[in-house]
């Protein structure tokens, strides 16, 4: 049996635990956007002053903080490509696929066609994000891997192949929409224009497009990799892995209740931060071991999976 049918199957016996967890939280969603949009006034105020006061080296850990807050964005971005970040159909996308989503570089139509389709075939040749989490073969292969994201080599490849529409895979998804690199562009170009009219255009490039390109790219490649790890098993491939992470881990990698990775393909209708009233009765079900595995966080099923050979723990 597949891990799809599998996921199927343990989902079902799971759907009682959805009563008084499914509904969208407008209010949740509003306030975490409200942090989003004052943590980057802050770093902008604080960019402000260091080219006041010459103490240029404070753009490094200001970078990485805007890196830090992208990575929110994108899970704010998910949300609203599963339909849960607000309760209003037209809302939920506006604000969260073609101002957030946009803003981090992705394309509205084209990322919940090829996100929904993960959920659907997952680990099948249909999953249209299957080549975002194929692990490297080895761990100098892996270092070689993020390496490339975080100097922005393999994200300007992406968008290459996507600009010229040759997906990665052979079964990649449909080219993106006209509407979606429209949507892009006029999001962008808000974004510089604002940074330009308070006399900073050059911390677009700096303080969104650089962090953007490497620093917020390889945090989610690495998340991304973690979570769909494959290991054998005697039903055949498993890709599904939730995570005990650590505070930093969660700043990191996964905010917002992410690390319940394994949950939320078992139960996508629940809002990531809500997976948590859930997570104890999912793990406990006996199914559960079998589909997915547990673990201490993402460095550490890393690891793993590195000192099995790349071969799966």
């Amino acid at each position: 049996m597949s891990a799809v049918h599998q996921v199927r199957g343990l989902r079902r016996q799971l759907r009682p635990l959805l009563v008084g967890l499914e509904p969208c939280d407008n209010w949740r969603a509003a306030l975490e956007i409200g942090g989003i949009v004052a943590a980057l006034i802050a770093i902008e105020v604080a960019a402000f002053a260091a080219e006041r006061t010459g103490y240029w080296g404070l753009f490094v850990p200001l970078a990485l903080a805007v890196a830090v807050v992208q990575v929110r964005m994108a899970i704010l971005h998910h949300e609203a490509v599963h339909r849960l970040l607000f309760s209003n159909p037209a809302l939920n996308d506006i604000v969260g696929l073609r101002i957030i989503g946009a803003s981090i570089g992705a394309l509205p139509k084209y990322s919940r066609r090829s996100h929904l389709s993960h959920h659907a075939y997952l680990g099948d040749p249909w999953d249209l994000e299957r080549a975002n989490y194929d692990p490297p073969a080895s761990a100098p292969a892996f270092v070689l891997w993020l390496a490339r994201k975080a100097l922005g080599i393999e994200p300007l490849q992406r968008l290459v192949r996507l600009l010229r529409h040759r997906p990665a895979a052979a079964a990649g998804p449909p080219p993106p929409h006209s509407s979606d690199w429209i949507n892009l562009a006029v999001m962008q170009t808000a974004i510089l224009g604002g940074l330009a009219a308070l006399g900073s255009a050059e911390h677009y490039l700096i303080l969104w497009i650089a962090p953007l390109m490497t620093v917020s790219r390889a945090l989610m490649g690495v998340r991304a990799l973690a979570e769909h790890l494959p290991f054998p098993g005697p039903e055949g491939t498993r890709y599904l892995t939730t995570f005990d992470a650590g505070p930093v881990e969660r700043l990191l990698l996964a905010p917002l209740g992410f690390q319940y990775h394994a949950e939320h393909h078992l139960l996508p209708s629940i809002p990531s931060w809500r997976l948590w009233r859930a997570a104890a009765a999912i793990r406990s079900h006996a199914e559960f071991p079998r589909l997915a595995r547990r673990r201490a966080g993402y460095g550490a099923a890393l690891r793993e999976f590195y000192r099995a050979g790349g071969a799966g723990v």
